[in-house]
């Protein structure tokens, strides 16, 4: 396995464990740890890593990686949305933006989204665009 492909399947294993943080650090003052299994977008995020870890793992399915990708990266889309609605309906109440409005959604983005899954992504970003020339302008340039 070359470079590229081991770093692409840590970025893929990154991602996985960090859909299960945000569920740990809520719970920890209880003692409880669960994952909210009725949320279909947690589900897309773990299939998607997997299928991303099986893309790097297997020769033939690397072009998996990409789609895997993409679909990681519209959920991601779409919970971002989610934080920045909250936001803009937070700051709309009062007219003003102040450290208080700010704090709380640096939490709450940290919550969605841990240091640990953007890293991931971004290097499953960039890992993509590796594969994606790799079989679009390189096979150009093989021939």
């Amino acid at each position: 396995m070359n470079w590229g492909k081991l770093i692409a399947l840590l970025a893929a294993v990154l991602v996985l464990i960090s859909i299960f943080i945000p569920t740990f650090t809520l719970n920890i003052a209880n003692l409880k740890i669960r994952f909210m299994v009725n949320d279909y977008k947690n589900w897309i995020l773990i299939i998607a890593s997997v299928v991303a870890m099986i893309a790097m793992l297997a020769p033939k399915l690397e072009l998996l990686y990409p789609l895997a990708t993409i679909a990681i990266g519209l959920v991601y889309a779409d919970r971002l949305r989610y934080v920045i609605d909250w936001f803009r309906m937070s700051v709309a109440s009062t007219g003003r933006l102040g450290l208080h409005y700010i704090s709380q959604f640096i939490h709450l983005f940290s919550i969605q989204y841990s240091s640990l899954f953007l890293l991931g992504y971004t290097i499953m970003v960039l890992a993509t665009i590796f594969i994606i020339l790799k079989y679009t302008i390189g096979k150009f340039f093989s021939k």
